[in-house]
């Protein structure tokens, strides 16, 4: 499952400072291979190759601005179970792994304040960043029923461990540079929580042999 978020502030907002414009976007290649261990059951296994970009904008006091771009690999998992009970039932559950990142790119301040204390560490350029995040991991659950010889009623519940997106921590050499020891590293908390999520739907067969 992959990820797509976003958040744009509009330009000048009073909470400049702390983000203008966040977006992340995750694209997954997963190749995968299952066998019927009966004539009942079935399982599943690929390779979640995951593919992470970020973009990250925001302000710097008085009238500065910073523009952060990052991208990395990763890889993790997916394993399912699938079970007919009877030839008209279907039963699957399947577990997704996280995805640990490091994000690598480059920071951009521009337009710093530098001659005031406390900000020759952003004086404009480009300096090297990272920054890690986490994926969540998922479970999913799902029963399909076939209703007649054309019709099949399915559910799903899918639960996503969102709480490991607790914080967003930046690297920067920029926060490194001679002269500036007491600033920090720039830390978003985020303190996500998990989520359920349910659906159902319909199939029609209009075309069955």
């Amino acid at each position: 499952m992959p990820y797509g978020l976003a958040t744009d502030y509009p330009n000048g907002w009073y909470g400049s400072v702390h983000g203008d414009y966040s977006g992340i976007t995750v694209a997954d290649f997963t190749p995968t291979i299952s066998h019927k261990i009966t004539d009942t059951i079935a399982f599943g296994f690929g390779l979640n190759l995951q593919y992470a970009v970020a973009h990250l904008t925001g302000g710097i006091p008085i009238s500065g601005a910073t523009d952060i771009r990052g991208d990395d690999f990763g890889v993790g998992y997916i394993a399912g179970l699938t079970w007919k009970p009877i030839p008209e039932t279907r039963l699957g559950i399947s577990y997704r792994s996280h995805v640990r990142h490091k994000l690598t790119g480059h920071n951009e301040p521009r337009g710093a304040p530098s001659a005031l204390p406390g900000f020759s560490h952003l004086a404009n350029g480009r300096y090297s960043m990272n920054a890690r995040i986490t994926t969540p991991e998922t479970v999913l659950f799902s029963v399909a029923q076939d209703v007649g010889t054309r019709w099949t009623l399915s559910t799903l519940a899918r639960w996503t461990r969102w709480s490991r997106f607790s914080e967003l921590k930046i690297q920067s050499t920029a926060y490194r540079k001679a002269g500036a020891p007491t600033v920090n590293t720039p830390t978003v908390d985020e303190d996500w929580k998990n989520v359920w999520m349910v659906g159902g739907g319909i199939d029609y067969d209009f075309c069955k042999n």
